[in-house]
């Protein structure tokens, strides 16, 4: 098919470059850009899977977060100090 296609300025110069690097035809890179965005917007993305955390037994007690030396010290242990 032929068409007539208006690219951005900044995506020329890329597809110029990627041509020279290549020395390959420019409809054979911008046939080998479209197939590779095409297939990339039309597959489905993996889901993660999910993080799981374990809650804690019992009351965890409250510290004051005004003093950070001292919640590092609890999250670090005593040796941080």
């Amino acid at each position: 098919m032929r068409t007539t296609l208006t690219i951005d300025d900044d995506l020329a110069v890329m597809i110029e470059r990627l041509r020279r690097d290549k020395e390959a035809k420019l409809k054979d890179v911008i046939n080998d850009a479209l197939q590779r965005g095409l297939r990339e917007m039309t597959t489905k993305k993996k889901r993660r899977k999910l993080f799981h955390t374990e809650p804690l037994e019992g009351l965890v007690p409250l510290m004051n977060m005004d003093n950070i030396a001292e919640v590092i010290a609890a999250g670090e242990g005593e040796a941080f100090k």
